[in-house]
């Protein structure tokens, strides 16, 4: 019987605690609206990422993908993990190496591997080796406006 009282009690703490973990917002409340250009241009099917700078931040970011305007929407949720806090942004953007045509985002991953797909940034912005030469500090809310400005040289 003592048994048995003690694993509930380790069962009632245990789910206590993922659904206090479970049911917070994730970060619901802060959404980056904005646009990439290449040079000054709109920068249409590129693949930007916000990536937090925090060594403690070892979890969060976002992955989009602008349009053919070069804009972007990200708007955190339980999927998406955005926090107030300073971000180091990636940007890349891939083509086929024949066609130089944009490779749709279901293919880039197969094509990157096959060599069939290349990316025409300057490898500055996209590499994780480095710190990224664009850093952006997102506050909670609406963080609207947001420039992701890419150079060729």
């Amino acid at each position: 019987m003592n048994s048995f009282c003690s694993l509930g009690r380790v069962c009632f703490l245990v789910g206590s605690l993922a659904l206090v973990i479970g049911c917070g917002d994730g970060g619901g409340n802060l959404s980056v609206q904005g646009v990439a250009t290449l040079d000054g241009q709109p920068l249409g099917d590129a693949v930007i990422e916000f990536a937090p700078v925090d060594a403690g931040s070892k979890i969060g970011g976002a992955i989009t993908r602008s349009d053919a305007q070069g804009k972007f929407n990200i708007v955190s949720d339980a999927r998406v993990h955005l926090t107030p806090g300073k971000y180091g942004v990636r940007v890349s953007k891939w083509v086929d190496k024949k066609t130089k045509q944009s490779v749709p985002p279901d293919d880039v991953e197969q094509l990157k591997l096959a060599k069939l797909a290349i990316n025409i940034l300057p490898a500055r912005y996209s590499s994780t080796e480095s710190n990224s030469p664009i850093m952006i500090d997102l506050k909670a809310g609406a963080n609207v406006g947001v420039k992701v400005e890419v150079n060729s040289k």
